[in-house]
Formats: structure tokens, sequence, C-alpha cells
């Protein structure tokens, strides 16, 4: 093969882009918190306590790593990787800066394929795409202790 040359076509990922996102089964919303408001004693609840949306539609959902359990003294966190993918075009949140950070929070709206994932939370560890990404790729992973189980 001659230098400059690649093996795929450039539009190779645009052209296949579709048959990839058929197979989304979740449909998932993703947020950041907006502003954490103030602590009410009272309630045993944050007052204020806002929410930004970054992302709502349709996904895919795959489990990447066994789950794993730190314990250290009386603490102890179950961690389970998560890869997602995400269609590149299409958002119905319509974020004007879309961005990902930490600890951004994933939510299962809709699952037909996997009834008890809906209501799961997962939070954003790792978002780094390629340089021939034809998909949104971010890593998640679940965390007991983030999410009050």
């Amino acid at each position: 093969m001659a230098l400059g040359t690649s093996v795929f076509s450039g539009d190779w990922a645009y052209h296949h882009r579709p048959a990839v996102e058929s197979s989304f089964t979740a449909r998932v919303k993703i947020e950041r918190v907006a502003d954490e408001g103030r602590w009410n004693q009272a309630t045993g609840e944050y007052d204020g306590a806002g929410m930004e949306a970054l992302y709502l539609g349709w996904a895919s959902i795959e489990r990447v790593a066994r789950p794993t359990r730190r314990d250290f003294v009386f603490d102890s966190a179950d961690n389970q990787m998560v890869r997602v993918q995400l269609p590149l075009d299409e958002n119905e949140a319509d974020p004007v800066d879309l961005r990902w950070q930490s600890n951004d929070i994933l939510t299962v709206l809709e699952n037909d394929t996997n009834h008890m994932m809906v209501g799961e939370k997962l939070f954003l560890h790792g978002w780094i795409g390629s340089s021939h990404d034809w998909l949104h790729t971010l890593h998640f992973t679940t965390n007991a202790k983030q999410d009050g189980a």
C-alpha cells in the first residue's frame, strides 16, 4: 500500500452509521448538575438543585468489564464499566455547547430488550474519541455510592 492511502474510503464511516444506529435499543437522558442548591435539613433534600440536559435520545449500552468491589476499612464501593454509544447527529435535548465532563449523569429511560435497566444511573468517566469516530463513544461506570443504592 502506498503512503497516504487508506484501507477504507473516507466516506466509509458515514455510509455505515445508519446500520449501527439501528441497533440502539435504549432511550437515555444525559444531564449535568447545573446548580447544586442548598441543603434543607428539615426535608433532607437539596432545594433549588437544577440539572442541565445534554443529550436525549437513543443509545447503545454495553458492559465493558467485570464488576469490581473496592473495600477500605468500613467502606466499600461497587463499580461496573459501561460503554455507551450515541449518534453524532441526533440529539433531542439540543444543548448550546455539547462538551462532556466527568460525572455527567446518564439515566436509562426506556429499554425494551432489558426492562431491568430502566431507571439505572451511570456516571461519565471518559469521553475522548478518536479521529475516525462514527458515533459518540462514552465510558460510564455504575457507582453504588453515587446513585444512593
